[in-house]
């Protein structure tokens, strides 16, 4: 008698036992192909693209240090590289500023074979007092380096526009030998680089461009 209750007790046990495995298995086939499925959301967050922004840089008084010995712009052609692109060239006077004529000798020197370019970052600022733009330059390595550049409005929003569809340009030391008067545009382009002078990349030209269409604006030109 003992051991048919044994025996049953084993068997109900392991009808309990099954049966809650088929309900457990029921449950999440219920979950699995009904509403009650999670389905993850993805949301992907970018930056909004730099040439939608409108942000317009001015002279603040941490940077009236560095455009009170903004170097002005003299003349200003264009270049073809051997390639055929053409390089906007502006040409400055550096003979009372020996450390920015220096410069190119410093940063070649400072390089050994194999390093990269120079590390150097600019800044687009809109003198909205004298009516000019000023790009600062600073060198992080292999030396430490802060000037500017001084262009003057509207003699210089051509060759600004320019500057800012090819995110690049020369800074050409001394004067153009096409410029007799030290001042103004010449409107054809010569071969080649000038020997003396500085290859820049323009950093934010979205940030130019905006500059651009509010002088435009206040000059009241196309």
């Amino acid at each position: 008698m003992r051991t048919y209750w044994g025996r049953a007790s084993a068997i109900t046990g392991l009808l309990a036992a099954i049966f809650s495995d088929l309900r457990r298995r029921t449950w999440w086939a219920y979950r699995a192909g009904s509403h009650h499925t999670f389905r993850p959301t993805t949301t992907i967050v970018a930056r909004r693209p730099a040439a939608h922004s409108t942000y317009v840089p001015v002279v603040t008084e941490n940077w009236r240090s560095v455009v009170t010995k903004a170097l002005p712009i003299g003349t200003v052609e264009r270049s073809i590289r051997e390639t055929g692109e053409i390089v906007p060239v502006v040409w400055i006077d550096v003979a009372g500023r020996p450390d920015i004529a220096d410069l190119p000798r410093v940063l070649r020197s400072g390089r050994e074979a194999g390093d990269g370019p120079a590390l150097v970052g600019t800044q687009w600022l809109a003198d909205q007092a004298t009516y000019r733009t000023v790009l600062a330059v600073t060198v992080v390595e292999p030396v430490a380096a802060s000037w500017a550049l001084s262009f003057d409005l509207p003699r210089c929003r051509a060759i600004l526009a320019q500057i800012a569809n090819a995110s690049e340009f020369f800074v050409a030391w001394n004067m153009s030998p096409l410029g007799a008067s030290g001042e103004g545009e010449v409107e054809r382009a010569t071969a080649g680089l000038p020997l003396h002078g500085l290859l820049l990349t323009v950093d934010r030209p979205a940030q130019l461009r905006a500059i651009l269409t509010m002088w435009a604006d206040r000059l009241g030109v196309s």
